[in-house]
């Protein structure tokens, strides 16, 4: 393939949240005359990713050849997605620079292949840090060696910068943008207003989402409940650790019937430890995986969420609604810093603590912590003002 224009940016792509965070940013350089872009799948999140990828309308120039499934050991899969960008890459002529997000193998193995051939990589949510290497796994790994092999590092925040420079990273090459998260959030916003209506409006339209009514309490007991959503996937959470979290919840809720509580379902088989310990509990509803605009909407609609994702860190203060982490690190401290957020691990006393004290508080006001909303328009324009 042949690829002339002034400046010509790949972007990958291998898992739902990528999708979700580089979205805007692909909608920024779409306007600009000047930019052609190629965007690739590597298919690591096969179907969630195409799936989110459809829904923002953004259709990949390429799919790798792979198939991966939760069987598929991470050596492997680095193995499979490390030769067929290799291919990728080679196959477009004249200069072009390569477009990462996050933490994911899709994202490190593209940075290392891509400098392999001497390509430029820019780092989309750079500086993120737990400093402990196993927590998250191998996320965390993944980070520390994406910064060294980035050109430019678009950080987030502050705290993410100052991480950055501690590693020695110039910091000409750094710049504070904001989350895209917050940037699609707003998209949502304006493009979907109904996904955030309040909690007493998800009730009377009945006709609009079955997958959220399914987990609302009985119609007399609905006014007096308090309603949390549980997600649980990472790969440091796995059978122990599920059954002291699925312990203490269900032991809340026993004490506290009139709650509700809603569990997504991860695709991968070790995560389901959990959901066999909640599944039978009379006030537990166990939902498949959901697409983004369905999880937004039952989101929404929440008291409180429980989980160990990085993602929901950042969008559960943009709905006001606090969140207990359950993890023993967060690479996402200025959550933890204020009222919106608690980090109890896998402790069953810890958490049920972190659940009092949020419950007792309510829901607050939603308030971007991580971003305004203008982060894809400052990375657009710093890439295209550099050389």
């Amino acid at each position: 393939m042949t690829i002339q224009n002034q400046r010509t940016f790949c972007v990958v792509f291998g898992t739902r949240p990528e999708y979700i965070k580089l979205a805007p940013l692909v909608y920024q350089l779409r306007k600009e005359e000047a930019v052609q872009l190629y965007l690739i799948h590597t298919k690591q999140h096969q179907d969630l990713g195409m799936e989110t990828g459809a829904f923002f309308g953004i259709k990949p120039d390429a799919q790798l050849h792979i198939t991966p499934s939760h069987r598929t050991s991470l050596n492997s899969l680095y193995r499979q997605i490390r030769k067929e960008l290799e291919n990728q890459f080679r196959a477009i002529d004249g200069p072009f620079e390569v477009i990462v997000q996050g933490d994911t193998l899709s994202a490190f193995t593209a940075a290392e292949t891509a400098n392999y051939l001497k390509i430029p990589v820019h780092h989309v949510e750079a500086g993120l840090r737990t400093h402990h290497i196993k927590e998250p796994w191998p996320e965390e790994l993944f980070r520390v060696m994406l910064s060294r092999l980035s050109t430019l590092h678009f950080a987030p925040t502050e705290t993410a910068k100052a991480h950055l420079i501690q590693e020695g990273i110039a910091s000409s090459h750094i710049f504070v943008t904001g989350n895209t998260v917050t940037d699609a959030f707003e998209y949502m916003k304006m493009s979907f207003p109904d996904l955030f209506e309040k909690r007493d409006s998800i009730r009377s339209n009945e006709n609009r989402l079955d997958k959220v009514n399914e987990t609302l309490p009985k119609e007399n007991k609905f006014e007096d409940s308090k309603r949390f959503l549980l997600t649980l996937h990472r790969r440091e959470n796995r059978k122990h650790e599920q059954t002291k979290v699925g312990e203490a919840i269900k032991q809340y809720l026993n004490h506290h019937p009139m709650s509700h509580l809603t569990v997504i379902q991860h695709p991968n088989p070790a995560s389901h430890h959990l959901i066999h310990i909640l599944e039978n509990e009379a006030n537990v509803t166990v939902l498949p995986p959901q697409s983004y605009s369905d999880f937004l909407k039952l989101m929404s609609g929440m008291d409180l969420i429980l989980s160990d994702s990085g993602g929901l860190q950042e969008e559960a203060p943009l709905l006001g609604i606090p969140i207990v982490v359950l993890r023993n690190q967060t690479e996402r401290p200025e959550l933890i810093t204020t009222e919106y957020g608690s980090l109890a691990g896998t402790d069953p006393k810890q958490i049920q603590i972190a659940i009092e004290r949020h419950i007792n508080s309510g829901r607050l006001a939603p308030t971007p912590l991580f971003g305004d909303g203008k982060a894809s328009l400052r990375i657009e324009q710093i890439l295209l003002n550099s050389e």
